[in-house]
């Protein structure tokens, strides 16, 4: 970016921050991500740049939907598929609906994201970008699993981890066995979710994104749990949690504490399980999905119902008020000394 800057080439700068964005988040520095796509709208505003605007909007909404900025990151992308749609780019318009629907998805507005995505992939068909269909295969797969169509969810993940193997997309690779592996969770398929979690570590683990590869481990502590291998699922848990603290994932720390939940329900610690899986259930991308209720929630009700039903209430209610932060920090001093 020094070179644009001497050169006074504010076009390759634009575009330059809006890469580094991107890379930034893959990084887990939030809000430097924020702060490179910041100044690349500022230049393309400048600039009186439509379709840089448009991109740059969509890179910024995708920042701060990573830092938990919800309501902020949907206005933006709303901006930027309203200015693709007047500029005709349907490649800013794909990356834009896109950037929209995973926000909506954190948001727990399932049916409106699921018909964002809907779009977006007829998009990236119609362009013929393998790179992006197998992303998006992948996330409307998973959309239509949080609405408990596991059948037609799994299709497009599959679909999705084959376009990815084709291309050789580790993201891809790694993000569609994350999401297979979820799917299998919700099944009971314990053992089949393991393989598909280790592998997605694994890959993960080589591409060297930190903020993608905590819901994976956790996922993979929460399947380890169910069978019975209470070490591994611990270490797993661990790593994750200690990861995302170090970070501060907002979005990737979400996954964790339902399988936190069922971790300390498995270890017999039923009321403290209940108390952890109400606090995950304050967000929304968990509490209003079919995926989740299956993954965790059903589990935890079912050992909840061995306690008096005063002290589930408590529990619960301690869990609403829950700090997320503190309740990590309190996870790994105990789990990191066993």
């Amino acid at each position: 970016m020094a070179l644009y800057r001497a050169l006074g080439d504010r076009w390759g700068l634009a575009h330059a921050l809006n890469r580094m964005a991107r890379a930034s988040q893959g990084q887990g520095a939030f809000d430097q991500a924020r702060q490179f796509a910041q100044e690349a709208l500022s230049l393309h505003r400048a600039l009186g740049a439509p379709r840089g605007i448009a991109c740059s909007l969509g890179e910024l909404g995708w920042s701060l939907q990573f830092m938990g900025s919800f309501e902020e990151a949907a206005r933006l992308e709303r901006e930027s598929i309203a200015l693709a749609r007047g500029t005709d780019d349907r490649s800013a318009l794909a990356y834009g609906l896109e950037s929209l629907a995973g926000t909506l998805g954190w948001q727990g507005a399932l049916a409106e994201s699921l018909s964002v995505r809907e779009e977006c992939l007829a998009l990236w068909d119609d362009l013929g970008d393998t790179h992006e269909r197998a992303h998006i295969n992948g996330e409307l797969g998973l959309a239509k699993a949080s609405l408990g169509h596991y059948k037609d969810g799994r299709r497009h993940i599959e679909q999705g981890l084959a376009l990815a193997r084709e291309i050789d997309d580790r993201y891809g690779i790694g993000a569609n066995l994350l999401w297979l592996g979820l799917v299998t969770l919700a099944k009971e398929r314990y053992v089949e979710a393991q393989q598909h979690l280790q592998e997605s570590v694994a890959v993960f683990r080589a591409y060297g994104d930190r903020s993608a590869i905590i819901c994976p481990l956790a996922a993979l502590g929460g399947a380890e749990g169910r069978l019975g291998q209470l070490t591994e699922a611990r270490e797993h848990l661990c790593e994750a949690l200690r990861m995302a603290a170090e970070i501060r994932a907002q979005l990737a720390i979400q996954g964790a504490p339902p399988f936190a939940a069922l971790l300390l329900a498995d270890r017999g610690e039923v009321e403290r399980a209940v108390e952890v899986y109400a606090l995950a259930s304050r967000f929304p991308c968990i509490a209003n999905t079919r995926l989740w209720e299956d993954i965790a929630g059903k589990h935890i009700a079912a050992v909840a119902a061995t306690l008096p039903a005063a002290v589930v209430a408590a529990a619960q209610e301690r869990g609403q008020a829950r700090d997320l932060w503190a309740t990590v920090e309190e996870l790994l001093a105990e789990w990191e000394k066993t």
